[in-house]
C-alpha cells in the first residue's frame, strides 16, 4: 500500500524534495499538539548562493520553504526565514536576498520583504544579480531583466524558441560589460547585450547539453560542463577551445577554479564526485567521493583553498586542499540523513537530544536547542577507504539500524547505546561520548583486514572496528550460537539456526541489553564484558520477537511476539505470566512509571495489559492501517500511536475523564514511521515518509521502492502543557467516517507575529463549540482558591518572600563589611586605683557600658504614626476579613515585611498585637497560605515574646491560635504518613 494522501503530486521527483507541506484553507489542526519546527534539513537539490560580506563568507541553501544562512567560518546556522510557499531558485547580492516561489520573486532583507518583481507567468528557474539589474529566467524560455532599487521591468526578452535553444543556465563572463551568456539543453551558446537587447555571437557548441558555466581567473576564460560528462576551457573572445577534460559518472553538475594562486579547476558530476585537475599539466589529480547523491552546487572561496559543496543527500561541506598530493579533505560539514528514517528515540531525560537511524545505514544524533550540535554517530572516515577500494561510501557502512536503544545511567563509564542491524545476527555497541570521533588515517591495526573484505565480514571484526571507530564498541552481542547438550562423549555440539536480531532493549540501569531474533529467542547481555549471561525460555517464543521492555527496577522482562503471546518473565529468567491473544501482534511499547504494556495486533486493535494486576485493563479500535509506532506519555496517561492510515492518534489511559477512549486526533498527507514522546512532556518528534511502499518479507521490514522526501524529525508542541485544554467529545460517525483534522507538518523556520497570529486563528477550528447541545452550559474551568477545606493550599509565592523571614538579622550581620582594626586610647601615666584595703586599678573600658544600647532602628509607632499596614491590619480586623491584607503583604518585599511586623506596637491596650493574633488564626482557619502563616506567626512571637506576657487579655486568643496550629499539623503529618505508607506497600517487590 502506498503511503500519501490521494492528489498529492509526485510526478516530479525534484519538485517533491524536502516538500514541506503546504497549506491549504481546508487543513485544521490537533486539539493537544500543535506543529512546532522540522531539526535536521541542511540542504536540498537547489543550488545553493554565496554571499560575502567584509571578511566573512556566508551561504544560503534552500529547504522547502524556508532558506537556511549558513556562517562559513564554523558553518553555525546564523538565521532561518520563512517564505511559505515551495522555493525554486535563491540568489544573494549585497544585503538582499532575491528567492523565487512559483512566477514570483521576492527581494528580502533579514526577514523583511523589501520589494516583489512581477512579470512572469510561469515558474522561475534561474536567478543572476547583475549590477543593478536582476536576471530571471522561467520554465517558458522567457528572461526578464529587473531593476534592483525599483522593481520595475527593464527589458525581456522572449524570442528564443524552446526547440531550438532552451535555456538551461545564465553566466555573466567577467569585464563584459552588459553581456550575458546563455547555454542551452540543444548544446548551443548564445552572447547577448541586455541593454541594446542584441545577440551579439552564436557558439555552435559540441552537440550536448550545457548544464554549468564558471568563470576562470583569466579574463575571457570560463568552463564549460556539458551533459555529456566533458569540461570544455573556452575562450569567448576568439571562440576557441583551448582545453577539454572528461569525468566519469553522467552529467556535469557544477565547475568552479581557484583564484589563491594555484592553476586548479574542479568539476562535479550527478553520482556526487569532485574532480580537481591541474590546468597546467592538464591532468587529473584527484577523485573525491564527496556525496552519496547528484553535487548541486560547488564554489571556491575567492582567494582561498576551501570548496563548498552541496547535494541533495542533505549535507553541506566545507573542503580543504591542504594535501601533499593535491587531494582535499573534510574541514566542516553539516549533514542529516539522506534516506528515509527508520526509527527515532529521545536520548537522556532532559528531551533535548534525539537519535534516529535512517535507511541510509546512519545513527545520528540530533540537539533541538543547538542544531551546530547534531552531528552523525561516526563510524569512521569512510572517504579516503573507499577511494582506495574504488567503492562507494554507503557499500562500506554498517548494514541499517532497524532498532535501537540507549540509556545514560552508564553514559561515560561504558558504552550506553545498543543497535541491531537488517539481516544480522548480531548487535553492536556505541559510545555517546565519542559521537564525533573518526579514527586516525596512519592507524595500522587491522586496517589491512578490511580493506580485504566487504561490508558482511568487517561487521564481525569487533576489536579491529572499535580500534579504526571509536564510537563504535568494543562488544559485538552475538546470538548466533547455541550449543547443544551432550549425553555422550560421542555427542558434538551443533548449531542451532537462530535467525537475525529485530528486537534490542537496555535496562534503566544501563548494565544489561537484551536481544531479541526472528526465531523468538531473547538473550541477556552485560554491556561492559560483553558476555552472554541468561537466556529466557529456549525459546522465549515460537515467532519473530515484536517488543522487549524492562521496567524501571530490573524486577521483570515484558516480551511480545507474532505467535500472538505476551509472556513477562523475572528477571532471572523464570516466567511470570503467559497471556495469549486472538492475533499475532505487531509491535509493542511499556510504559515504565505503571507498568502497562500496549501491544498492536495485525487487525489494527490495540490492548493495554496492567502487569502488575495480570490482566488487560484497556482495548482500542478505530485504526485503519498497520499500526507503524506507539509512545507513552511521562507520566503514562496518554498512549500516542502511528498508523499507515495516515492518523495519529492520543488515547486516555488512566487519571483522565473521559479515560479509556481517544481523547484526540490529526492525520497529516504522509504517514509516521515513527513517534516518540519527550521525557519532559513538551515534545513530540515524529518522522514521516511519502511515497513510499513497505511490506514485511521474511520478518524483516524492508524498503522496495523509496523517492527521498520527509528527512528530518517534525517537533510537535504539546498544548496541555502552554495553556488550558478541553476535551472535545468525539462522535463515533466521525471517528467511523476516518474524519481526522488534516494538520501541516511542522516547518524549518520560527513563525513571525503575523503568522503566530494567523496560527492561533488557524487552531480554533478544531477547539470546542460552545454552542454544541452537549455542552450548551460550557464553562472554562477556573481552579477555585481553596479546593477543599481538609487540605492545605499554599501561597504562589517564591520561597526567598518567606523562608527566611526570620533570619535577617543574622544575614545582616554576616553581611556587614569588616570594620578596620583601631588603635587603643592611650593608657594614662597613672592608673588609678580604687581606694580599699586591697588597692586594684580601675578598668580602662567598661564591656558593660554597651549593653543596653538601644536599636538604631527607629520605631515610628512610639510618635503615634500609623504605617499603612498597621491601618489595614486594624480595618481588616473590624470587618472580620483579612484578604485585602494578604494581597498587601503578598505585594510586599521581605525586608519590608519583617519591619512591618517587628514596628507592631504593645501600647493601647495591645490592638495591634489583637488584630495580628487575629490574622494569623484566620490564615490557619481558612487553610490558605500557609507557608507564609507559619513564617508571619515565627517572625511574630520571636520579635514581641517579652511584651506579649504583659497582656494577660491576649490569653484565650492564644489558645485559639494554638489549638488551630496543632489541628492544621495533626491532620496535615496524618495526610503525609498515609501517603508514605501506601508508597512503602507497593514498592514491595512481593506484590
Amino acid at each position: 500500500m502506498t503511503q500519501r494522501r490521494e492528489g498529492s503530486d509526485s510526478s516530479n521527483r525534484n519538485a517533491t524534495v524536502y516538500k514541506m507541506g503546504l497549506q491549504p484553507a481546508e487543513k485544521t489542526s490537533s486539539l493537544l499538539f500543535q506543529p512546532y519546527r522540522a531539526v535536521g534539513y541542511i540542504a536540498s537539490h537547489i543550488p545553493f548562493a554565496l554571499q560575502t560580506r567584509g571578511n566573512e563568507h556566508f551561504v544560503t541553501t534552500i529547504v522547502g520553504h524556508a532558506y537556511h544562512v549558513y556562517n562559513c567560518k564554523k558553518l553555525n546556522l546564523v538565521f532561518v526565514n520563512h517564505v511559505g510557499q515551495e522555493i525554486s531558485v535563491v540568489a544573494c547580492a549585497g544585503h538582499l536576498t532575491f528567492v523565487a516561489f512559483g512566477n514570483n520573486i521576492i527581494a528580502k532583507k533579514r526577514d523583511v520583504t523589501v520589494r516583489t518583481y512581477n512579470g512572469h507567468s510561469a515558474p522561475i528557474h534561474t536567478l543572476l544579480p547583475f549590477g543593478t539589474h536582476l536576471i530571471s529566467v522561467d520554465t517558458n524560455n522567457v528572461v526578464n531583466v529587473f531593476d534592483v532599487q525599483s522593481a520595475e521591468l527593464f527589458c525581456c526578452i522572449d524570442e528564443l524558441a524552446q526547440q531550438n535553444f532552451k535555456i538551461s543556465c545564465v553566466f555573466h563572463p567577467s569585464t563584459y560589460l552588459n553581456k550575458l551568456l546563455f547555454g542551452s539543453k540543444q548544446g548551443k551558446l548564445q552572447l547577448w547585450n541586455i541593454r541594446t537587447r542584441t545577440l551579439l555571437h552564436t557558439f555552435q557548441g559540441w552537440g550536448s547539453g550545457v548544464t554549468c558555466i564558471a568563470q576562470s581567473p583569466v579574463v575571457d576564460l570560463v568552463g564549460i560542463g556539458l551533459e555529456s560528462g566533458v569540461i570544455h576551457i573556452q575562450n569567448l573572445r576568439y571562440d576557441e577551445t583551448l582545453t577539454s577534460f572528461f569525468q566519469e559518472g553522467g552529467p556535469i553538475t557544477a565547475v568552479t577554479f581557484r583564484t589563491d594562486g594555484e592553476p586548479t579547476m574542479a568539476s562535479a558530476n550527478a553520482n556526487g564526485n569532485i574532480a580537481l585537475w591541474d590546468l597546467e599539466s592538464r591532468r587529473l589529480v584527484s577523485v573525491i567521493l564527496a556525496h552519496t547523491a547528484s553535487v548541486a552546487s560547488m564554489q571556491f572561496l575567492q582567494g582561498q583553498p576551501l570548496l563548498i559543496t552541496s547535494s541533495p543527500d542533505n549535507s553541506l561541506k566545507i573542503w580543504i586542499l591542504d594535501t601533499a598530493d593535491g587531494s582535499a579533505r573534510v574541514l566542516r560539514q553539516r549533514t542529516g540523513h539522506s534516506a528515509p528514517p527508520i526509527k527515532i528515540r529521545y536520548h537522556g531525560r532532559n528531551g533535548l537530544d534525539i537519535l534516529s537511524s535512517a535507511w541510509d545505514r546512519s545513527l545520528r544524533y540530533t540537539s533541538i536547542i543547538q542544531d551546530q550540535r547534531s552531528c552523525e554517530l561516526s563510524q569512521g572516515s569512510l572517504t579516503r577507504l573507499a577511494a582506495k577500494k574504488k567503492r562507494s561510501v554507503q557499500s562500506l557502512r554498517l548494514p541499517p539500524i532497524i532498532d535501537f536503544a540507549s540509556e545514560v545511567t552508564r553514559d561515560g563509564d561504558w558504552d550506553s547505546i545498543v543497535s541491531c542491524h537488517r539481516k544480522q545476527h548480531l548487535a553492536r555497541t556505541w559510545s555517546f561520548d565519542n559521537k564525533q570521533g573518526e579514527y586516525d588515517a596512519d592507524v595500522k591495526c587491522g586496517l589491512l583486514r578490511v580493506l580485504e573484505c566487504d561490508t558482511d565480514a568487517c561487521f564481525g571484526k569487533g576489536d579491529a572496528l572499535h580500534s579504526l571507530f571509536p564510537v563504535i564498541g568494543k562488544h559485538e552481542l552475538s546470538a548466533s550460537i547455541i550449543v547443544k547438550k551432550v549425553s555422550t562423549a560421542k555427542d558434538k555440539p551443533k548449531r542451532l539456526p537462530t535467525g537475525s536480531i529485530v528486537r534490542v532493549c537496555m535496562t534503566p540501569c544501563g548494565n544489561f541489553a537484551l536481544l531479541g531474533t526472528t526465531r523468538g529467542r531473547i538473550i541477556r547481555f552485560n554491556i561492559q564484558s560483553g558476555r552472554q549471561q541468561v537466556e529466557y525460555g529456549f525459546p522465549a517464543h515460537a515467532d519473530i520477537i515484536a517488543g522487549i521492555h524492562v521496567d524501571s527496577t530490573n524486577s521483570f522482562v515484558a516480551s511480545t511476539s507474532k505467535d500472538a503471546t505476551l509472556k513477562v518473565w523475572m528477571f532471572s529468567g523464570s516466567l511470570r505470566l503467559n497471556a495469549k491473544m486472538k492475533t499475532p501482534i505487531t509491535a509493542s511499547s511499556m510504559c515504565r512509571v505503571n507498568n502497562l504494556v500496549a501491544v498492536a495486533m495485525i487487525d489494527f486493535a490495540i490492548r493495554v495489559f496492567d502487569v502488575d494486576a495480570k490482566k488487560a485493563v484497556r482495548a482500542f479500535n478505530g485504526h485503519q492501517g498497520r499500526i507503524t509506532d506507539m509512545t507513552w506519555s511521562p507520566d503514562g496517561r496518554w498512549l500516542i500511536t502511528a498508523s499507515l492510515d495516515l492518523t495519529v492518534r492520543i488515547w486516555g489511559i488512566i487519571l483522565h475523564v473521559p479515560s479509556g477512549r481517544m481523547l484526540s486526533w490529526f492525520s497529516t498527507d504522509f504517514a509516521v514511521t515513527s513517534l516518540d514522546m519527550s521525557p519532559t512532556g513538551d515534545f513530540l518528534g515524529m518522522f514521516t515518509f511519502f511515497d513510499t511502499i513497505l511490506f514485511v518479507e521474511a520478518h524483516v521490514l524492508k524498503s522496495a521502492t523509496t523517492h527521498v522526501d520527509q528527512l528530518g524529525i517534525f517537533l510537535w508542541a504539546n498544548r496541555s502543557l502552554f495553556g488550558d485544554v478541553s476535551y472535545k467529545i468525539l462522535s463515533q460517525t466521525e471517528i467511523m467516517e476516518n474524519q481526522a483534522p488534516l494538520v501541516t507538518l511542522p516547518i524549518t523556520a520560527r513563525l513571525s507575529e503575523e503568522e503566530q497570529s494567523q496560527a492561533m486563528d488557524y487552531l480554533k477550528g478544531f477547539e470546542v463549540d460552545i454552542s454544541d447541545s452537549m455542552l450548551e452550559n460550557f464553562e472554562p474551568f477556573k481552579s477555585p482558591d481553596q479546593i477543599s477545606s481538609e487540605l492545605v493550599t499554599l501561597s504562589t509565592l517564591e520561597s526567598s518572600r518567606w523562608k527566611n523571614l526570620s533570619k535577617l538579622d543574622l544575614i545582616r550581620k554576616r553581611n556587614k563589611p569588616i570594620e578596620a582594626p583601631k588603635v587603643p586610647p592611650r593608657a594614662p601615666f597613672f592608673i588609678p586605683t580604687s581606694a580599699g584595703l586591697n588597692p586594684t586599678f580601675k578598668p580602662l573600658f567598661d564591656p558593660l557600658a554597651d549593653k543596653n544600647t538601644k536599636s538604631k532602628i527607629l520605631n515610628i509607632s512610639q510618635f503615634g504614626i500609623q504605617s499603612k499596614f498597621q491601618q489595614l491590619l486594624l480595618d481588616c480586623q473590624a470587618n472580620n476579613d483579612f484578604n485585602p491584607l494578604i494581597t498587601l503583604v503578598s505585594d510586599m518585599g521581605i525586608t519590608a515585611v519583617e519591619m512591618e511586623i517587628r514596628s507592631l506596637s504593645g501600647e493601647e491596650s495591645g490592638s495591634q498585637f489583637e488584630a495580628m493574633l487575629q490574622f494569623i488564626l484566620f490564615m490557619l482557619k481558612s487553610r490558605s497560605n500557609f507557608e507564609l502563616c507559619q513564617a508571619y506567626l515565627n517572625l511574630f512571637m520571636s520579635a514581641h515574646s517579652a511584651e506579649l506576657s504583659n497582656h494577660f487579655h491576649l490569653q484565650s486568643l492564644f489558645a485559639d491560635v494554638q489549638k488551630a496550629h496543632k489541628d492544621a499539623w495533626v491532620q496535615l503529618d496524618g495526610m503525609f504518613q498515609h501517603a508514605l505508607c501506601m508508597v512503602t506497600y507497593f514498592r514491595n517487590p512481593r506484590l
